[in-house]
């Protein structure tokens, strides 16, 4: 079911919206949405249980974060596919695979710093809730930078993260920024398709769950055009 909860982020999910998976199970309702606030792209959706509880009573919730647009809208969403698969997966895959990069570089790109600030945004609103994170592609990363610039005292506050098909940004992050995901290694649930190439980038199999953002899960899927594959 984390991966059902994790793929509503591809829902209209407006404001005061009930979250629902493909199987009509309420996740809760969205009560914040971060929608492209800098032109940077990012799409991220707090959703909790009861929208009318005092937010210092909150005790969890479920932070969305959405995925590039896929190919497949092209034509329908052309600004918003060209943000996320031009000027975010494109040049994160190409700052992942580049070797030998100085560590004080800041490799990251708007939409992982506009994620990062939006995750912060929650986490002061609901300051006493526990946070679930999920991110599917492109949000994915997004997911894995925002918790990775989360000071110390606050990654704590994360429960648990689930991850699905995204490339691996565990080599573009800070030294700093890898200890504080190492905190939680165990709570984040890194899943990657082998057949899958953006899903693969940033991984190397034989290494497991080293040198990765949280632990990492290979699926045994079945082969499938790209799309869908990744999808």
């Amino acid at each position: 079911s984390n991966l059902q909860i994790a793929m509503t982020e591809y829902n209209d999910n407006s404001i005061n919206r009930e979250v629902k998976d493909q199987y009509d199970r309420s996740v809760g309702t969205v009560t914040q949405v971060y929608n492209n606030t800098t032109g940077a792209g990012e799409q991220v959706y707090a959703v909790v249980k009861n929208p009318d509880e005092n937010a210092e009573d909150v005790q969890e919730v479920t932070v969305l974060f959405r995925g590039s647009t896929g190919p497949d809208h092209i034509f329908k969403e052309t600004a918003d596919v060209w943000n996320d698969w031009a000027e975010n997966d494109f040049v994160i895959g190409t700052h992942i695979l580049k070797q030998n990069v100085p560590s004080d570089q800041d490799q990251s790109t708007e939409q992982l710093k506009a994620s990062a600030r939006a995750l912060k945004d929650i986490m002061e609103k609901y300051p006493n809730a526990k946070i679930n994170i999920y991110g599917h592609s492109l949000g994915s990363m997004d997911a894995q930078y925002a918790m990775a610039a989360l000071e110390a005292a606050q990654i704590e506050r994360i429960q648990q993260a689930y991850i699905f098909n995204g490339p691996d940004i565990y080599r573009i992050l800070s030294p700093e920024q890898r200890k504080i995901v190492d905190q939680i290694k165990g709570r984040i649930y890194n899943y990657a398709d082998a057949k899958d190439n953006i899903s693969m980038v940033g991984r190397d199999i034989a290494k497991g769950s080293i040198g990765s953002v949280g632990m990492v899960y290979y699926v045994d899927s079945e082969s499938e055009d790209p799309i869908n594959q990744h999808m």
